[in-house]
């Protein structure tokens, strides 16, 4: 029953698949070709789970962590769902989010000092009960994944006696992508703003956003998106520099990681990742529902793989295509309006290096990202029609 009413997300597919069907919606073939592609690896996904042993429950919740984020997003697009979505008021939305959510954070760092968090020390005797008690009251979702999931993790949500902030998020992980997709989308903004002063405020509270999170991959994403975004000025965009630097980077992780042993032990744990997916790779896929694909790993890489296979190549060319699509219109014409598709260029070239070293199918930035990106190419699209 519990796993019905979670189904919304479900439900709301197969609704925008009948209004696809019954209204015949968008006439764009680019789009149509990209839902069935999208299909295909739904279909393919959650058959090839079943046929290896698991079962039609978790090949769905597989199915929903991998496809639905762009499922749906597309179906609205096809369906002229965000036509009526104003370009102005979206922008105030974003300012009004990046606020709400780094007021949240401030709000949980002051409740962690207040119980005297700082003061608890990991595997004590009375760790257990202080800990718990801190923790409940620091974070909103401890009730939901219980004391048992969260202590022993003590250290991913705290770190040299602060909180690492998750905010609304139920990770540090997932509070620092999502303020560096945020982050992206004012750079680009800051770049053709004539208010640029305003701007830069949201550039610098994002920043000190990600500073409470304490997480690296933050500040990484940071980086790689200012880089886009400056060169988006210098030179033409193109695949080489937006998929080539964060692969670079990817490089450098792993030439550091082998040789000098950089970062602490969960990091150079994911090599013995990569390891596993030499050993245990399977050509046509374990299917949605293995734990392989799902939960196993900290990469999006290596889940992805061990998940479809060869027929990954098909996932991630969907990426491609998608992320084409925007750089097209975004070099067509450049203005005010264009901060959007500057920012998820940046973002697409981030995240080609996160995923490599975080696990981050169905995450809030991930679903935000393709959100956004379907909301720019419908609006892109019918702008040019007029």
């Amino acid at each position: 029953m519990v796993f019905i009413l979670k189904a919304w997300q479900e439900y709301l597919f197969l609704f925008l698949i009948l209004i696809l069907i019954v209204e015949k919606g968008s006439s764009n073939k680019k789009m149509f070709f990209l839902l069935l592609l999208l299909l295909f690896l739904s279909f393919y996904g959650i058959v090839s789970s079943i046929i290896n042993g698991f079962g039609i429950q978790d090949s769905i919740l597989g199915w929903r962590m991998y496809l639905l984020p762009i499922l749906i997003p597309c179906l609205i697009y096809l369906n002229g769902g965000f036509k009526n979505i104003d370009n102005q008021i979206f922008y105030k939305y974003l300012k009004g989010l990046l606020f709400f959510i780094i007021i949240y954070a401030l709000y949980q760092n002051a409740i962690f000092k207040h119980y005297d968090g700082q003061d608890v020390i990991f595997a004590t005797d009375n760790f257990r009960q202080k800990g718990e008690y801190v923790l409940r009251k620091s974070l909103w979702f401890y009730e939901y994944f219980g004391s048992d999931h969260i202590l022993p993790g003590w250290f991913n949500l705290v770190r040299d006696g602060k909180i690492r902030a998750t905010s609304i998020f139920v990770s540090p992980i997932i509070f620092a992508q999502f303020l560096g997709v945020l982050g992206s989308f004012f750079m680009a903004k800051f770049t053709y703003s004539r208010k640029k002063f305003s701007t830069a405020i949201l550039i610098v509270i994002t920043l000190y956003g990600i500073y409470l999170t304490q997480v690296r991959a933050g500040l990484i994403f940071y980086l790689i998106t200012f880089i886009i975004i400056y060169f988006d000025k210098k030179v033409k965009h193109d695949n080489y520099l937006i998929l080539g630097l964060p692969l670079f980077l990817v490089v450098l992780t792993f030439f550091s990681l082998m040789f000098f042993k950089v970062g602490d032990a969960s990091t150079i744990g994911r090599l013995g990742q990569y390891e596993e997916l030499f050993r245990y790779f399977k050509i046509f896929g374990f299917g949605f529902g293995s734990g392989k694909s799902i939960i196993a790993y900290d990469s999006l890489i290596i889940s992805v793989i061990f998940g479809l296979g060869i027929f990954s190549l098909i996932y991630f060319k969907i990426h491609l295509i998608v992320l084409n699509g925007i750089r097209q219109l975004n070099i067509q014409e450049k203005n005010q309006k264009t901060y959007l598709g500057i920012g998820l260029i940046s973002c697409f070239s981030a995240y080609t290096y996160i995923i490599f070293f975080h696990f981050s199918l169905g995450s809030a930035p991930i679903k935000f990202i393709y959100f956004l990106t379907f909301y720019y190419l419908f609006q892109e699209h019918e702008e040019r029609k007029n």
